[in-house]
């Protein structure tokens, strides 16, 4: 969903997609994307930035 939506897809479309494949409603990856900030570090192995 993340790449999808960094290549700048449309989200009806990457949700009509993604609900498709995964066969998961719209909603479940609405509310998925909308807590992405719970998970996004771990998928992309990242570290969150640090204020001094």
């Amino acid at each position: 969903m993340y790449r999808l939506y960094i290549a700048q897809f449309n989200m009806s479309d990457i949700l009509e997609k993604l609900s498709a494949k995964y066969r998961v409603s719209k909603r479940a990856l609405c509310t998925d994307w909308q807590k992405r900030t719970q998970w996004v570090y771990d998928v992309f192995d990242l570290e969150p930035a640090r204020t001094s």
